[in-house]
């Protein structure tokens, strides 16, 4: 769902790194600290600037008032008031810098720093990712893009996990083509697996665009095509008979036939490369 990079924004010395690989983390706990000692001294200096500001601005502008001085030593007491301030809200927060927290909860997948090392600003520290919600990327020719929407169901499976599918759902579909690919990517929601599924798995997802029931449906490669035209055989009294048929949906595997066959007809299935109308066969009946 999101990956993030923690760095951090102050330089040094890194005096604590409180997760590894693989822990899980809430948003706002603390991860990495820095050393506290030369920003806590530039803090109270920057504090014990400011106070000595202050109180010469209360006293500068008494005498403001009564006339005792010019409106340009006014002006200077309000620009030093004005800047020990921001020197000091400057210090405080790169104090608060030395304290690196999780801005999302996820898990630590990555860690690039150990204590005694020094941090630079901007420099990854850890990697922590939200996999409280997974996704399948691919890609969808464009064919299929044009008829591929969000809320379809899809069937994903895992290399990993052979024989098992996941349920899921079509997320986005993108509608620029990738330059280099010449494909739709397609994003797919994992609706289950998170307690299987690790990022980076590879895998493979059928979304069904069309349902259709009662219908006769025979292997794919059971037809072959010869001059434009389609046909099977099927076995009638020990001969090879063949049948021209018209088909319907198809799903890589098997493919509806919409006329031509008859329900209980026998298709031959192996070997039908090699037969002509009326060649003797024999097999066993599948």
């Amino acid at each position: 769902n999101q990956e993030v990079n923690i760095v951090s924004k102050a330089a040094g010395r890194i005096n604590g790194v409180y997760v590894k690989t693989g822990d899980a983390v809430k948003a706002g706990q603390v991860l990495v600290t820095l050393e506290t000692s030369d920003l806590a001294n530039q803090v109270e200096q920057a504090e014990a600037a400011y106070d000595t500001a202050h109180s010469n601005h209360d006293r500068m502008k008494v005498l403001f008032e009564e006339g005792a001085i010019s409106q340009q030593q006014w002006e200077q007491a309000q620009l030093q008031l004005t800047q020990t301030r921001v020197a000091l809200d400057l210090a405080r927060s790169q104090l608060s810098n030395t304290s690196i927290t999780a801005p999302i909860s996820g898990v630590v997948t990555a860690r690039m720093a150990d204590p005694g090392e020094m941090a630079s600003p901007g420099q990854p520290l850890l990697v922590l990712m939200d996999t409280s919600k997974l996704y399948m990327e691919g890609n969808l020719a464009e064919n299929q893009a044009a008829r591929v929407q969000a809320g379809l169901k899809a069937e994903v499976a895992i290399d990993a996990y052979p024989g098992r599918v996941f349920q899921a759902e079509v997320e986005s579909v993108n509608p620029a083509v990738d330059p280099q690919l010449k494909t739709f990517p397609v994003k797919i929601l994992m609706k289950e697996g998170q307690d299987s599924l690790k990022p980076g798995m590879f895998g493979s997802a059928r979304i069904p665009l069309e349902k259709r029931d009662n219908v006769i449906v025979i292997p794919q490669e059971a037809v072959l095509e010869q001059n434009g035209r389609k046909q099977v055989f099927i076995h009638v009294k020990g001969l090879a008979k063949a049948k021209g048929v018209t088909t319907g949906l198809a799903d890589g595997e098997r493919v509806e036939i919409t006329s031509g066959l008859s329900q209980g007809d026998e298709v031959i299935v192996s070997g039908q490369h090699y037969l002509q109308d009326g060649t003797p066969v024999a097999g066993e009946k599948q």
